[in-house]
């Protein structure tokens, strides 16, 4: 669609505008390199619009002027405004059938702008090549995810839905000016606003792309390296035009797919400005759920973003409290980590939601693929030494400002461990889930298999360094609480039992006084308000009685005796009023013992439910169980916290405990407390609960009668 190459009127070809502000020191280069365009000088005129204070700017346009008699430049100068209202000045005095951008800091090779005017035309759309223009010493790339279409496309027409990667940057394109007069851009947006105009002309009709050939030499030189240092803008701006996006009322295959590639090609612009400001993330994750921004996905938007690591050697979607604790952690941490775990396999039990706990918050995941392992020497060898490889070969030591690990297993505190020593200006947060050195009937936990000699030589001589004395022995449970107590910056611990035991049960006095001038205690996390209800259960609650619910695996040593034995004795009346719900991961076994109690239509038990289901059903039931573990016997305090009333307390559902003395559970708020082994008491709480549940209609008591008790959330 060639014009014309002589002019018949002083009208010509092409407007280029370059909006500029701050921008003198490298928009000379640009305006001499539109200037050896082989477009006649006739054909195309160059608006600088100017739109803040001058820094220069109008010195260097004259310059031009003096150096380049026969160039057609024209200067604005406006009150400062966006790029996107400078554009719209720009756009009403342009003179040009059509018109184009040219950013200030880019340039543009000589045959660009002649090679748009050729494929230009009413209702037509012309398209060159983007080339990013890295630092000095590298070498130019053209622009990867524009890259494809262009090439696919090139000497060919096509229509501008067909075409997304003709969208998103408004550069290297040419548009009949009356369709972008009539389309606009957006002037408040600052970002994002050349996606907008795109869409926007997604909705102007039909609309075509002419896609210039390579040979065409039609090249648009993008600077990569930001010449200019910006501070970070706000997490609004930075999503504002992607919410425009979403809210254009776009119709049709084509234009859905293209304003889903521009949704994604703009969250990898907002990934670019994070990467740069990574401090800006907390508020753009804030800001995304805000704006209900589903399809902006966080795996994009976090790429690169990581200045902190998480080694994990179990997480989500791995169905293990460990797992979803670690996501729950990273989550209220606020900051985006890189996270180094091992994979799940076939046979393991996966959760997809759950990752949605902390997927705003991770950026890259890697796997070690060695075999899980708890008490093995030479499998959490392995799980380090690769860990290791890995993490150095992806610049652990200048990619990062912290390492987080937690334990249970250990094998996360013990490569964490080796990440410091080699790189000790990297800070560690070691997290203890339990205590390490004793499981929970009390006896001292061993590790099994040899130690390798290398890798305890090199942990040895970096606590040695430090003035701490290794363990004597090679069991893997000491080396790892050593390793953390005298190496990590911060031990944290989930309550103050805990803290107290594992520092008193240390043998090193000395390091465990060190341990204890670093310690924390950080309850687990309670899950953020939007969890609550982001899936919706399809289990059945039955009206007119009380729910009770029990989630989690039954131990020796934690049980629901006391609330069966309960069961048991009340009067059938009462009993009919209440039901008990529980979801463990061997619920047949369960079941059974259920069934020979004759307790089968009171007490349903059911298999894990995956998380979020399991935190909207915290919402539904009337009354949540959570029991102490009897530690009596072993322990001189209890120091477990069962990390599910973290769970409950966010759901608002009441919480009924039953408790050891002197337990960190007996100290939490809670709506009922019985101890453990008083069924007696037990009992009280049940009938007290069931009494308050409407009986039959007509019945004393029944809805509408005077004095009816309310019926509980599930009726």
């Amino acid at each position: 669609m060639r014009a014309p190459e002589g002019r018949t009127s002083d009208r010509p070809d092409v407007t280029v505008l370059v909006p500029t502000a701050h921008g003198s020191a490298w928009l000379g280069a640009c305006l001499r390199s539109l200037a050896a365009s082989t477009l006649p000088t006739d054909a195309f005129e160059v608006v600088v619009v100017q739109h803040g204070p001058d820094d220069g700017t109008r010195a260097v346009v004259d310059a031009v002027r003096v150096a380049h008699p026969a160039l057609r430049l024209r200067h604005l100068s406006t009150p400062p405004l966006t790029r996107a209202a400078a554009k719209n000045v720009g756009l009403a005095t342009a003179r040009g059938r059509w018109v184009t951008v040219v950013h200030d800091e880019d340039r543009v090779a000589p045959n660009l702008l002649r090679a748009l005017r050729d494929r230009a035309g009413e209702g037509v759309v012309a398209s060159g090549f983007v080339v990013d223009t890295p630092p000095p010493g590298r070498p130019a790339r053209f622009s990867a995810p524009r890259l494809e279409q262009p090439l696919r496309f090139q000497g060919r027409t096509v229509g501008l839905g067909r075409a997304p990667s003709a969208l998103g940057h408004g550069v290297a394109k040419l548009v009949p000016t009356r369709l972008a007069r009539d389309t606009g851009f957006d002037d408040d947006l600052t970002a994002s606003e050349d996606a907008v105009f795109w869409a926007r002309l997604l909705l102007a009709g039909p609309v075509q792309v002419s896609f210039c050939a390579v040979a065409d030499d039609a090249v648009y030189y993008r600077c990569a390296a930001p010449r200019r240092t910006r501070p970070a803008p706000p997490a609004g701006t930075l999503l504002a035009g992607l919410e425009r996006l979403h809210t254009l009322p776009l119709t049709g295959a084509a234009a859905l797919a293209a304003r889903a590639w521009m949704v994604v090609e703009e969250t990898d612009e907002a990934n670019r400005v994070l990467r740069a400001h990574p401090d800006g993330h907390r508020e753009t994750v804030r800001e995304r759920g805000a704006r209900g921004l589903t399809g902006v996905q966080p795996t994009r938007l976090n790429r690169g973003v990581a200045r902190d690591l998480a080694i994990l050697y179990l997480a989500v979607p791995l169905v293990d409290t460990a797992a979803t604790v670690a996501a729950r952690r990273v989550r209220e941490s606020e900051r985006v980590v890189d996270v180094l775990t091992l994979p799940h396999r076939p046979e393991d039990r996966v959760d997809r939601s759950s990752e949605l706990v902390w997927l705003d918050y991770v950026g890259e995941v890697w796997t070690v693929d060695t075999p899980p392992v708890w008490v093995w020497w030479p499998g959490v060898t392995a799980f380090v030494r690769r860990g290791m490889a890995e993490l150095e070969r992806r610049g652990v030591g200048d990619r990062y400002r912290s390492v987080y690990s937690r334990s249970t297993p250990l094998a996360s505190h013990v490569l964490s461990a080796l990440v410091v020593l080699r790189h000790p200006h990297l800070r560690w947060v070691a997290e203890f889930s339990d205590p390490l050195l004793h499981d929970i009937d009390g006896s001292a936990r061993v590790s099994e298999g040899p130690a390798d000699p290398a890798l305890l030589a090199e942990l040895r001589r970096g606590l040695e360094a430090r003035g701490v004395t290794p363990p004597a022995s090679d069991d893997m449970f000491l080396w790892a609480v050593t390793l953390a107590y005298a190496l990590a910056d911060e031990v944290v611990f989930t309550n103050d039992n805990q803290r107290d035991l594992m520092l008193e049960d240390f043998p090193d006095r000395a390091l465990a006084a060190r341990a204890g001038e670093r310690a924390v205690v950080r309850p687990h996390p309670v899950p953020s308000a939007d969890l609550y209800g982001r899936v919706r259960t399809a289990y059945a609650l039955e009206t007119g009685v009380v729910h009770l619910g029990y989630f989690g695996v039954l131990y020796a040593t934690r049980g629901l005796g006391e609330v069966v034995d309960a069961l048991q004795r009340l009067d059938p009346a009462t009993r009919a009023r209440v039901r008990l719900h529980v979801f463990t991961r061997d619920p047949d076994q369960l079941a059974a013992a259920v069934a020979d109690a004759g307790l089968a239509d009171v007490v349903h038990v059911g298999p894990y439910v995956d998380y979020l289901e399991y935190l909207d059903l915290c919402t539904r039931l009337d009354v949540l169980l959570v029991m102490d573990a009897r530690t009596t016997q072993t322990h001189a305090v209890n120091p477990y916290l069962p990390s599910k009333y973290s769970d409950y307390v966010g759901s608002g559902t009441d919480v009924w405990g039953i408790v050891e003395e002197g337990s960190e559970l007996s100290r939490r708020p809670l709506a009922h407390r019985t101890l453990l082994g008083d069924v007696a008491g037990a009992v009280e709480v049940l009938e007290q609960l069931a009494s308050a549940v409407p009986v039959a209609p007509g019945a004393p008591g029944a809805p509408g009668a005077p004095g009816a008790p309310a019926v509980g959330r599930a009726g």
